[in-house]
């Protein structure tokens, strides 16, 4: 039988319960943000000449412990994801990385959007099969928007994403209120 051993570091943080319920109480923190930034999307969603079938479903703020090994935190709404058709604006949280805001359309939704009118400075586009669930957008599978040509044509979906490191915490909550405006406005009747 194998002795499992523990690193010097390990054993200070396996003896050590407060940085668990430290972790803890950051997650809710995290959900009380997204909590507001929930308030916040519907009252612009509702501000905007926009399809009731976007903004019927209320938002969801959901979580786990393994993205690549990481906890995480994520807000969709929007939240329209059926086999053909997708139109979701997604907040995520990283722990040890970043926040994100994300715009995944699919289908009848992106057909809708004219990538032309857009200003796309800042923000990072997937078009691969790799890049619509995944999350890390510092892969090769995300290319800087304005710097690629995009066709929709026979693209399956587009991803928009802008990130924003978490040492500028006391700015995400503006960040993703400016940037979910700027979503938003694509989705526009």
């Amino acid at each position: 039988m194998t002795k499992v051993n523990l690193s010097v570091s390990e054993m200070e943080l396996v003896t050590n319960a407060s940085f668990i319920l430290t972790k803890n109480e950051i997650i809710r923190k995290v959900y009380t943000l997204f909590g507001n930034l929930s308030a916040g999307y519907i009252k612009h969603l509702n501000s905007i000449n926009i399809q009731d079938e976007i903004k019927h479903l209320s938002p969801r703020i959901f979580k786990g412990e393994n993205y690549k090994e990481l906890p995480w935190v994520m807000l969709d709404y929007p939240r329209i994801y059926d086999k053909e058709n997708i139109c979701a604006i997604r907040t995520f949280f990283w722990w040890g990385n970043y926040c994100s805001i994300n715009l995944i359309l699919k289908g009848k939704y992106l057909d809708k959007i004219n990538l032309d009118s857009i200003d796309l400075k800042g923000w990072k586009i997937g078009i691969d099969n790799q890049s619509l669930w995944q999350h890390d957008i510092d892969t090769p599978n995300f290319q800087i928007a304005n710097e690629v040509s995009i066709d929709k044509q026979g693209l399956d979906f587009i991803k928009l994403t802008k990130k924003i490191p978490l040492s500028e915490w006391d700015h995400i909550e503006s960040f993703m209120l400016n940037n979910f405006s700027v979503l938003s406005e694509m989705l526009k009747d």
